[in-house]
């Protein structure tokens, strides 16, 4: 049988108390620091919302309309962007007071701006500049301007949105298409403009200039009516080129719009010249056969002040009351 001493006794007991003390004044070492930590936790959704944290990852960005995304626009377009932000852990505690910015392929463009609002709500206009690159996709994001120490909000998405023109123009009467027409001549170009996302759209007031072999024609020029419907009258000059063809288009040459339209067609004409051949001198003498009989003039187009015409053969045959002979 196990004994134990009276003065072993005395110190196990002495040891317990020792041993009592201790855990008790480490739970109250503990505990209450707890409690705190958890009070101090409850208190910050009253705080300031400006007061930087310095806790990392602190909040969220999102936009939120996305039916705007990966849509189509044209310059000087108005895109419409909401969104929130919101704390990191807790997507329905709003942060509000906050700057954020619109940047654009990942250039800030401080501009278009707006302060988050109610429950971290925030909307910003964007508006397409008139220097962006047609047919290209660009790449929107929403971010926080203000000095956030360490805190990183992180973003939750971006919008892509499409840049094309603004209108189009079509030549509508295709039947001139490769025609031929003479020197001096008269026809019509006629055509439309129009909205470039919406066809149905016709677009009036607007001046339309005639090009021709890609050079501006300042003197035909007609404005656009109702529809966008114009209708320009050319006159063919003399000078043009009978042995090519010739390209004509019509384009926006006034106007905000002069570098936002797509040309959707041009027309291709041919040139015909009545032909004068001018006979300025001839040998009137009598000839007998082998002797040489010189005739000199010229050969040209519309009329005697027109450009000669080059490398046409000239035949001649020669001839009296009862019989020709064809040299």
């Amino acid at each position: 049988m196990f004994r134990i001493s009276r003065k072993s006794l005395r110190n196990l007991r002495r040891h317990l108390v020792i041993l009592m003390l201790l855990v008790i004044s480490f739970s109250f070492t503990i505990f209450p620091r707890n409690l705190f930590n958890m009070a101090n936790t409850q208190e910050t959704s009253f705080e300031n919302t400006k007061t930087l944290k310095n806790s990392g990852l602190w909040a969220k960005l999102k936009l939120t309309n996305i039916a705007v995304n990966d849509t189509d626009y044209s310059h000087n377009s108005t895109i419409p962007l909401e969104g929130r932000l919101y704390e990191y852990l807790t997507e329905v505690n709003g942060i509000n007071d906050y700057n954020v910015s619109l940047y654009l392929d990942g250039k800030l463009m401080p501009t278009f701006n707006n302060k988050t609002h109610i429950n971290g709500n925030f909307n910003i206009s964007f508006i397409i500049p008139i220097n962006l690159s047609l047919y290209q996709s660009y790449k929107i994001e929403v971010n926080v301007t203000d000095n956030l120490g360490n805190n990183v909000v992180e973003l939750q998405n971006y919008y892509i949105f499409n840049l094309l023109p603004y209108l189009k123009l079509n030549l509508t009467n295709i039947e001139i298409d490769n025609e031929r027409f003479y020197h001096n001549t008269t026809f019509p170009i006629k055509g439309r403009l129009y909205e470039y996302l919406n066809e149905s759209q016709g677009i009036s007031g607007v001046e339309i200039s005639l090009f021709v072999d890609d050079q501006l024609y300042s003197g035909y020029y007609n404005t656009t009516g109702f529809n966008g419907t114009f209708q320009i009258n050319f006159r063919i000059p003399f000078s043009f080129d009978v042995y090519q063809a010739h390209k004509i288009q019509a384009n926006i040459t006034q106007g905000e719009w002069v570098s936002d339209v797509e040309l959707q067609n041009f027309f291709t004409f041919n040139t015909t010249a009545t032909s004068i051949l001018e006979v300025s001198n001839f040998d009137l003498f009598p000839k007998i056969p082998g002797e040489t009989f010189n005739v000199v003039g010229i050969l040209r187009f519309d009329n005697v002040l027109g450009t000669g015409i080059p490398n046409v053969q000239i035949n001649y045959i020669w001839y009296n009351a009862t019989f020709q002979w064809s040299v």
